[in-house]
C-alpha cells in the first residue's frame, strides 16, 4: 500500500521537489532539491487524502511522524548551485554518500529522500527561534554519490561545491577493510573529508566507518585493539539491536548539544538540559574506541559510544574539555567563552527513521527482514515498544537533527 501522502497543498512544507540528473565522468549524477518557506514552520500534519485502509494507529502514527514526499523527476540540465533571486533565498548544497543500494535501506535515491524530509523539518523548527519576520526560502540539496562503486568528486573544486556531507548507513561491514569499496572509503574520510575539516554528518555504518577509518592496527572487529588509542568498530557483544533505543548523554554530550538543542517548555522553564535520547536503531556492530581527537558523546548499556564528535585536534578536544570543566566548577552552564565545535557528529542510531517512509518503509522493513532471516520471534514487540514511544522518538530525532545543523552551520 502507499505509505506516503503526497500533498502539494500541505501546509507543513512548502515542497518544490525535483531530481535532476548531472553527467559526470559518464554517470549519471542524482540529485534530489526541495524548497521550503522558513517563516511559516509551524507543524500541521493532518492528511487531505488518508487511506481508508488505515487503522486509527497507523493514523495516529501519521500525524507524529514527519511528512514525506515523492520527489518528481526532472530531466533539467544540473547546475552546481541554484540561482537565488533575492537575498532571502539559502541554499544548504550537501553530498550524500549512499553506501547502500540494496531495499530496505535503499536504493540510495530513497534513503537520499528520507535525510532530505528530516531535514526539511528541522530546517524549519531551527528557523523558528529567529524574531525576523522577513519570509525566507531555503533550497536543500542533495547530490548522490555511490560509495560502493568508489564514486567521489574529482576535483577539490567539486568538493568544494559542497556545505557538508551525510554518510548514512548500510548492511556492509565498517571494519571489512579487505574490501576495497570500505577500504577505499576510509581512505577519503582520513585524507580528504576529515583532514580537510569537511563538516560531515554520520549515521550507523557512517558512524563506524568514519571511527574505523583511525584505527591504528588492522583487527577482525573483535575489540582486540580499542584502548590503543585508535577507533574502532566491532561486532555488539550485545547482540543485534534493533527497535526504540535510550542513550544518555555524556558531560561533552550535554555541554556541546545543550546550547543547540530545541527545549521543551518543560526544559525551559526549569533551565534543565536534556539528558536523555530515544531513537530508533538497527545495527549488529557498533564503535568501541575513539581516537584521541574525538570524544563520546552518549552511551547506553549496550553500546558505550552512541554518538560522537570529531575535532581538528587531540588539542581541540582537550581546550573543548576544558572549557566545559570551568564552566561546571564555577556553577555557569551558560560561559560565555566560545566552544571549539567539532566538524564532524556521527550517530549509532538512525533519525531519519523519524520520517513517514524512514519508519514505514525502511524500519519495518528491516523488522520484516530480521524476521524472515534470523527466525527472530521479538519483532511484534520491537514494533509495539516503538510506537509506544513513537511521540518522543520523534521528538528527539528532530532535536539531534536540529543541533546537528546547528553545529555544523548548516541551520
Amino acid at each position: 500500500r502507499t505509505m506516503i501522502d503526497n500533498d502539494k497543498n500541505n501546509n507543513d512544507l512548502s515542497y518544490n521537489p525535483k531530481i535532476e540528473k548531472k553527467e559526470n565522468n559518464n554517470k549519471k549524477r542524482i540529485v534530489l532539491q526541495r524548497t521550503i518557506s522558513l517563516h511559516n514552520s509551524t507543524t500541521s500534519h493532518d492528511n487531505n487524502n488518508k487511506d481508508e485502509r488505515r487503522t486509527s494507529k497507523e493514523e495516529e502514527n501519521d500525524a507524529i511522524l514527519c511528512p514525506s514526499t515523492i520527489p518528481e523527476e526532472h530531466h533539467d540540465e544540473y547546475s552546481s548551485l541554484p540561482i537565488n533571486k533575492n537575498q532571502n533565498h539559502k541554499t544548504l548544497n550537501l553530498m550524500f554518500l549512499a553506501c547502500e543500494d540494496k531495499a530496505p535501506y535503499g536504493p540510495s535515491t530513497s534513503t537520499a529522500s528520507l535525510f532530505l524530509d528530516l531535514m526539511c523539518r528541522a530546517a524549519q523548527i531551527s528557523s523558528s527561534s529567529s524574531d525576523d519576520d522577513e519570509e525566507t526560502y531555503l533550497t536543500i540539496r542533495m547530490t548522490i554519490y555511490q560509495a560502493k562503486e568508489c564514486d567521489y568528486p574529482t576535483s577539490t573544486q567539486e568538493w568544494d561545491t559542497f556545505n557538508g556531507i551525510i554518510l548514512p548507513g548500510s548492511f556492509s561491514t565498517a571494519y571489512e577493510t579487505n574490501v576495497k569499496w570500505i577500504q577505499h572509503l576510509q581512505e577519503v574520510i582520513k585524507n580528504e573529508i576529515f583532514a580537510k575539516e569537511r563538516k560531515t554528518w554520520g549515521i550507523c555504518f557512517g558512524h563506524q566507518v568514519y571511527a574505523h577509518a583511525f584505527r591504528t592496527k588492522e583487527n577482525k572487529g573483535d575489540g582486540s585493539n580499542e584502548d590503543d588509542g585508535g577507533g574502532c568498530a566491532m561486532k555488539c557483544p550485545a547482540g543485534l539491536q534493533l527497535g526504540h533505543c535510550s542513550y544518555n548523554p555524556t558531560k561533552e554530550g550535554i555541554a556541546l548539544f545543550s546550547p543547540f538543542v530545541p527545549s521543551s517548555p518543560k526544559e525551559q522553564q526549569q533551565q534543565q538540559p536534556q539528558t536523555n535520547f530515544d531513537l530508533l536503531c538497527s545495527h549488529g556492530d557498533m564503535v568501541s574506541s575513539l581516537p584521541s581527537f574525538a570524544i563520546s558523546l552518549g552511551s547506553n548499556d549496550a553500546v558505550p559510544i552512541q554518538a560522537a564528535a570529531y575535532f581538528s585536534s587531540s588539542q581541540d578536544v582537550t581546550s573543548f574539555q576544558t572549557t566545559i570543566s570551568s564552566s561546571s566548577s564555577d556553577g555557569d552552564d551558560n560561559d560565555e567563552r566560545k566552544l571549539v565545535l567539532p566538524h564532524a557528529i556521527t550517530f549509532q542510531a538512525h533519525p531519519e527513521f523519524a520520517t513517514k517512509n524512514g519508519y514505514y518503509d525502511t524500519y519495518l522493513g528491516i523488522v520484516q527482514k530480521v524476521k524472515e532471516e534470523k527466525g527472530d520471534t521479538t519483532s511484534e514487540q520491537v514494533v509495539v515498544d516503538a510506537e509506544n514511544r513513537l511521540d518522543c522518538i520523534v521528538e528527539d530525532s528532530l532535536n539531534v537533527t536540529v543541533a546537528v545543523g546547528r553545529i555544523l552551520g548548516w541551520f
